[in-house]
C-alpha cells in the first residue's frame, strides 16, 4: 500500500502527462479551477492557458444548456457522456466527445471535463490556398462577382453544371439577360441586388428552361472607393415545386399553417390561413386575449384558447383541437378546425407549437344537408304503414323497417342478409324474379304475389320495386310491401258475385261501384247509385270520376287527372279517405269515407272497387260529442276558476281570523272567532269535495302508486281526530291483523282520504263509546293481499231504508240530521268513487242505535315483511304545545307579492309573528326591482297578478338575479291542480303553498329553508 503522499504525487503526475485533455471549471460561475496540458493544447495554449480562455459557458458552444442546467442534470446523474464544441483560441470549433462529472476539491464542487475522444481536423496552412480553389471549383452553389449594374466580372466554374453555359459565354455580360423577362424587369427597376434580404428568381438554362435559383448578395468595397457584388446562388427548384405543390394543397383542402414560438411568444399565420380568415389574422402577433378577441368567438371556446395562450409552455405536451365559427369581414359565416401539437426540448419543456387551421365550412354545410335528408328519409323508412326494405342487387335484404316484422313473422335481424325470394311462394317466385330483374335495370314495378309467413300460411301482398340509382347507376332495389290479403278476399267475393248475389249488393248500404281501368263504370249497387243521384239506366257503362271527389280539403276543384280516385285507379293501388267530399249528378255534394281497391287477374290490371258511407249524420254526431267534451273542459276551467276566486276571499277569513284569534278577546270575541274559522273551513271542505267530484265524474282522477306503510297511514288517520275524540270523551282504537304486510303498494293519499271521511264521520256522530279502525288481511297471493279495512262506532246508527241513499251525491238522510251534524252528503259518495277506482268496494252495515260498521275491500300488491306490525293499541292524544318560532326564524328577509292587500298583509303579519323580517309588492315588476335592490332569504308569490304574474316573475328572477343572490320562491295560490304545481316547478319555483294559508304551511315552508332542504333539491 502507498502512503497518502505518494498517491497526491502520482495523481498529480498523471494529471500532468496525461495524453487526454483534463479540466476543472467552478459550477457557480463557469470560471476554470485548473487544466492539464493536453486540454490546453486543444484551447490553443499549453502554457498558460487559464489566462487566455473565456469562463466554459461561453467556450462550450453546443449542446445550448446554461450553466444551471448542466450542473443540474449532474447532480441526478454520476456521469455524464456528451459531444461538445470548444472554442479553439484561434477561433475555429474544436469537436470533442467527454465525460462531465461533479467532484469535490478542497472541500469546495467542480465540474471535471475529461476529453474521451478528440474529432478535429489538422490543416497544413500552406494548402489552404489549394483548399479555397478545391471548394469553388467543387461546390454546387454558383459563386459571381459583378459590378453593381450587373456586368459579371467572374463566375464560377460550377455554372456548366448548374446552368449549361461556359464561363466565357458569361463574362462581361449583364447578369439580368439571363432570367425570366418578370425577373429581369424587377431587376432593372433597382431590384438587381440586396445585400439584407435573398430573392428567389427564375433563370434561364441553356437549354431554354427555367430553373429557380435563391441568390444572397455581398457588397465589397475596393481600395479605390468602387463597389462590387460577390453573389451566391443554390438551385431551390425542387424545393419551389415542392412549395408551389404544398400551396396548391392547402389551398384545394383549405388548409392554412401557423406556428408559436414560445421563447418569443410570436405566432406566425402562413399567407394561406391569413386567406381564409379574410386577412383577419396579421401575419406575426404576440399570443395574446386581443389576437383571439379579433376573431369574435364564442365564450366557451375564446376563454378556452386565452387560456391555452396564457399557459404558453405550462400546457400539457398533448394534441390540441378547437372546433368554432366565426363571422369574416365580408358577412359570411364560416367554420374552422385548429389543430395544433407540441415540440419539446431535450428537458422535455415545450419551446414551439405547430399547426394547422382547416376551413370545413363546406362539410358543416353537406354534413346538415345530409343529416336532413337522412332525418326525412328515417321518418319515412320507419313510420310509413307499409314494410320498406333495400335489397342488393342479388336480391339480399340489407334493411328493413319494423312493419316487416309483422308482414312476416321474421325480426328485422332474422331478415337482414336473406334473399327476398326465400319468403316468395313457388308459384310466384318466376313472377318475382322477372320484376326484381326489370327494377334491376332501371324500371320501377308494381305486382301482385303470394308470401310464405314464418307461421307457415301464406299472404297476399301488392309489392312495388323501385331503384336505388347513384350517379346514374343502380346499386340496389327498394322494396315497399302491403298486406292485401284481406281486400284481395273481399275483391275476390265482389268479382265471384253474379245474379243470385244480386239482392245482396243490393241490401248494403254502403255504395260499391266497380270501375275497369279506363274508369267506366262496370257495376253500381243501388246504394252507390242513390247516394250519387242516378238512375238505374245511367249507372253502368258511364264514366263518373269527373265529379267525384273534385275537391281538396281547402275548397278547391282537382283537375280530372290529379284527383285521388283517378290517380289510385291508374297506378293501380289502394287508396282510402276516413272524410272526403263526393259530388252528385245535380251538383250537391256529401261527406263520405270511401276505399278503392284494385283490380287484378293473374298480376295485370283490370280496375277498381270503390266503397263508400254517406257519414254527413255521423259527422253531425261527432260534433255533438265534441261539443260535449269542449263543455266538460269548460266546467273544469270553470271549476278552476271558481276555485280561486273562492280561496282568495276565503284565505283572507280564515287567515285574519286565525290573527283575531290570536290577539285579547273577551269570551264573546273569541266565540265569534271560533265560529269564523269554523265557518270557514266547512266551506273549504265543501269546495274541495266538489273539485274531487267533479274530476272523478270526468275521468280526470289518477292514482299514483306507491310502497307505503298501512299501519302508519291508520295511525296518522286516527292522530287527526284525537283532539274531536277526546272533546266528546271517545276512546279511538287501533286494530291491526297480526298477518298485514309491513308494505303495500297504492296511492296513500287516497286510501288517507277515504278513511279520513269515515273516521271523521264515525267521530261526527257518535255521542259516546267508542271509535275503533280495523285492518286484517283476508287472504294473500304470490304478489298482492286481499285487505278488509273497516270503521266501527257506537253512534246513532242508519236505518235499513235510508242506507241506500248513503253513497249518493250531495244525499242528506234526514233534514234533522243535516241541521244538527252539517255537512254536504259529498264525503261518502267521493269516498264510494275512489274505492271504485281502486277496484275496490265499500259496504255499510248499521240499525239505528246500535252503531254502524262501514267496510272497504282492496286487493293490494305488497312487498315483503321486514319486521311484523305493531300490535293492535288504543290511541291517546295530547295536542302539541305550540312553539315559539320567533327565534328559530330569526333574522330571515322575507318578501311577499300579491296583488291582494288582505293577502298581502295576512302573510307579511304571519312571518313577522314568526321572526321574520318582511317587504311587500303587489306585482312581480315591483318584486324583480326589490330583489335587484336588496337581498332575500325567501319570495311567496302569488300566480295571477297585474303587469306580471308569479310565473314570468320568477322566470325572471333566475335570469337576472346573480346565482349567490337568488332567494326561494315558493308559490302561494288559490290553483290546487297538479297542472298548476307542474308549471311552478317549471318556472323555478321551490315549494308550493294553496290558499288559504295556514300557520303551520308557512312553518313548514321556513322550516325547511333554514334546514337546507332547499338547497339540496336545487343541487339534486
Amino acid at each position: 500500500m502507498t502512503s497518502p503522499a505518494i498517491n497526491t504525487e502520482l495523481a498529480s503526475m498523471a494529471f500532468d502527462q496525461s495524453p487526454f485533455g483534463i479540466a476543472f471549471a467552478n459550477p457557480q460561475n463557469g470560471t476554470w479551477l485548473g487544466m492539464n496540458a493536453a486540454f490546453g493544447v486543444m484551447l490553443g495554449d499549453s502554457d498558460d492557458p487559464l489566462a487566455l480562455q473565456l469562463p466554459l459557458e461561453q467556450v462550450i458552444t453546443e449542446p445550448s444548456e446554461s450553466l444551471d442546467q448542466l450542473v443540474e442534470l449532474l447532480q441526478a446523474q454520476a456521469t455524464l457522456h456528451r459531444r461538445i464544441g470548444l472554442k479553439h483560441a484561434e477561433g475555429f470549433i474544436l469537436q470533442l466527445r467527454v465525460s462531465l462529472a461533479l467532484v469535490v476539491t478542497a472541500g469546495e464542487q467542480a465540474i471535471m471535463i475529461t476529453a474521451v475522444e478528440t474529432g478535429k481536423i489538422v490543416l497544413d496552412p500552406s494548402s489552404e490556398e489549394n483548399l479555397n480553389e478545391l471548394i469553388i471549383n467543387n461546390t454546387r452553389d454558383l459563386i459571381s462577382y459583378s459590378t453593381p449594374e450587373g456586368t459579371i466580372l467572374y463566375i464560377a466554374p460550377s455554372i456548366t453544371e448548374i446552368l449549361g453555359y461556359d464561363t466565357s459565354e458569361m463574362l462581361g455580360r449583364n447578369r439580368r439577360f439571363f432570367y425570366h423577362v418578370e425577373e429581369a424587369n424587377q431587376m432593372a427597376q433597382s431590384r438587381m441586388f440586396d445585400p439584407e434580404n435573398s430573392f428567389v428568381r427564375r433563370v434561364r438554362h441553356k437549354d431554354g428552361r427555367f430553373i429557380w435559383m435563391e441568390t444572397y448578395f455581398k457588397v465589397l468595397t475596393l481600395s479605390d472607393g468602387q463597389q462590387r457584388v460577390l453573389t451566391f446562388a443554390r438551385d431551390v427548384t425542387a424545393l419551389k415545386k415542392y412549395e408551389e405543390m404544398l400551396a396548391s394543397v392547402h389551398r384545394i383542402a383549405k388548409i392554412g399553417a401557423w406556428e408559436w414560438d414560445i421563447a418569443s411568444n410570436i405566432i406566425t399565420f402562413s399567407e394561406d390561413a391569413r386567406r381564409m380568415y379574410g386577412y383577419m389574422l396579421p401575419s406575426t402577433s404576440p399570443a395574446c386575449d386581443e389576437l383571439i378577441d379579433s376573431l369574435q368567438l364564442e365564450p366557451v371556446v375564446s376563454e378556452g384558447m386565452k387560456q391555452f395562450l396564457r399557459l404558453g409552455a405550462q400546457n400539457k405536451p398533448d394534441h390540441k383541437f378547437w372546433e368554432y365559427s366565426t363571422r369574416l369581414p365580408d358577412g359570411t359565416n364560416k367554420f374552422f378546425e385548429i389543430q395544433c401539437e407540441s415540440k419539446l426540448n431535450h428537458y422535455g419543456e415545450i419551446y414551439q407549437y405547430i399547426g394547422i387551421v382547416h376551413d370545413v365550412t363546406e362539410q358543416r354545410v353537406l354534413q346538415q344537408k345530409l343529416q336532413d335528408r337522412e332525418q326525412r328519409y328515417k321518418s319515412l323508412f320507419e313510420h310509413s304503414p307499409q314494410a320498406v326494405y333495400s335489397m342488393n342487387l342479388q336480391g339480399e335484404i340489407l334493411t328493413a323497417n319494423a312493419k316487416i316484422e309483422s308482414l312476416t313473422g321474421y325480426s328485422v335481424k332474422e331478415l337482414t342478409g336473406m334473399n327476398w325470394s326465400s319468403l316468395v311462394a313457388a308459384q310466384f317466385a318466376d313472377k318475382s324474379l322477372l320484376h326484381f330483374g326489370l327494377a334491376c335495370q332501371g324500371v320501377p314495378q308494381s305486382y301482385d304475389l303470394k308470401l310464405r309467413h314464418r307461421s307457415g300460411y301464406e299472404i297476399e301482398v301488392n309489392t312495388a320495386n323501385i331503384p336505388i340509382i347513384v350517379e346514374q347507376e343502380v346499386v340496389g332495389v327498394y322494396g315497399i310491401s302491403m298486406d292485401i290479403t284481406d281486400h284481395m278476399r273481399y275483391l275476390e267475393q265482389i268479382e265471384k258475385l253474379s245474379y243470385q248475389y244480386t239482392l245482396i249488393l243490393n241490401s248494403v248500404s254502403e255504395g260499391i261501384m266497380g270501375l275497369d281501368a279506363k274508369g267506366r263504370s262496370t257495376f253500381i249497387n243501388p246504394a252507390a247509385a242513390s247516394m250519387l243521384g242516378l238512375s238505374p239506366t245511367e249507372s253502368i257503362g258511364g264514366s263518373y270520376l269527373n265529379y267525384i271527389d273534385q275537391t281538396r280539403s281547402d275548397g278547391t276543384p282537382y283537375r280530372l287527372e290529379e284527383s285521388p280516385i283517378n290517380q289510385a285507379l291508374r297506378d293501380g293501388r289502394s287508396y282510402s279517405n276516413k272524410e272526403a267530399v263526393l259530388w252528385r249528378k245535380d251538383g250537391s255534394s256529401f261527406l263520405a269515407e270511401f276505399h278503392v281497391t284494385p283490380i287484378s287477374d293473374r298480376g295485370m290490371h283490370q280496375g277498381a272497387v270503390i266503397v263508400f258511407q254517406d257519414i254527413t249524420d255521423e259527422k253531425e254526431i261527432i260534433r255533438a260529442k265534441e261539443s260535449a267534451e269542449e263543455a266538460d273542459r269548460a266546467k273544469s276551467e270553470f271549476l278552476a276558476v271558481m276555485s280561486h276566486e273562492l280561496r282568495t276571499p276565503m284565505n283572507g277569513i280564515i287567515g285574519m281570523a286565525d290573527l283575531l284569534g290570536d290577539t285579547e278577546l273577551d269570551e264573546e270575541q273569541v266565540s265569534y272567532a271560533d265560529t269564523i274559522i269554523q265557518c270557514s273551513q266547512s266551506l273549504l271542505r265543501l269546495l274541495n269535495e266538489i273539485l274531487d267530484l267533479s274530476k272523478i265524474e270526468a275521468g280526470k282522477m289518477i292514482l299514483d302508486k306507491e310502497s307505503f306503510s298501512l299501519s302508519s297511514l291508520a295511525s296518522d288517520v286516527l292522530e287527526l281526530f284525537g283532539i274531536a275524540a277526546s272533546q266528546k270523551g271517545l276512546n279511538l282504537e287501533l286494530q291491526l291483523d297480526e298477518h298485514l304486510p309491513t308494505m303495500v303498494v297504492g296511492d296513500a293519499g287516497r286510501i288517507r282520504q277515504v278513511l279520513v271521511n269515515l273516521v271523521g264521520n264515525a267521530v261526527k256522530f257518535t255521542e259516546q263509546g267508542s271509535v275503533i279502525l280495523h285492518i286484517k288481511q283476508l287472504a294473500r297471493e304470490d304478489s298482492s293481499c286481499m285487505l278488509e279495512l273497516s270503521v266501527r262506532d257506537t253512534g246513532i246508527g242508519i236505518s235499513l231504508d235510508k242506507q241506500d241513499q248513503l253513497f249518493q251525491s250531495f244525499s242528506q238522510l234526514h233534514p234533522a240530521l243535516n241541521r244538527k251534524y252539517g255537512g254536504t252528503g259529498l264525503g261518502l259518495a267521493i269516498s264510494r268513487k275512489l274505492v271504485e277506482l281502486m277496484d275496490g268496494s265499500i259496504s255499510v252495515d248499521s240499525a239505528p242505535d246500535q252503531g254502524s260498521t262501514f267496510s272497504i275491500m282492496l286487493n293490494l300488491p305488497y312487498e315483503a315483511a321486514s319486521a311484523p306490525p305493531p300490535p293492535s293499541r288504543e290511541v291517546n292524544f295530547v295536542p302539541e304545545a305550540v312553539q315559539n318560532l320567533s327565534a328559530r326564524f330569526s333574522g330571515l328577509h322575507a318578501l311577499v307579492v300579491d296583488d291582494n292587500q288582505v293577502n298581502r298583509m295576512l302573510l307579511a303579519t304571519l312571518l313577522g309573528k314568526m321572526g321574520c323580517g318582511v317587504d311587500q309588492a303587489s306585482n312581480g315588476l315591483e318584486a324583480v326591482e326589490q330583489l335587484d335592490k336588496k337581498r332575500y332569504d325567501i319570495v311567496f308569490m302569488d300566480l295571477q297578478m297585474p303587469v306580471m304574474d308569479g310565473l314570468q316573475a320568477s322566470r325572471a328572477i333566475h335570469a337576472r338575479i346573480p346565482v349567490e343572490r337568488q332567494p326561494v320562491i315558493v308559490a302561494v295560490t288559490a290553483f290546487v291542480r297538479q297542472a298548476d304545481r307542474d308549471k311552478c316547478a317549471a318556472a323555478g319555483m321551490e315549494d308550493f303553498i294553496s290558499k288559504p294559508v295556514f300557520a303551520s304551511e308557512v312553518t313548514r315552508v321556513l322550516g325547511n329553508l333554514v334546514s337546507g332542504a332547499y338547497d339540496t333539491a336545487s343541487d339534486n
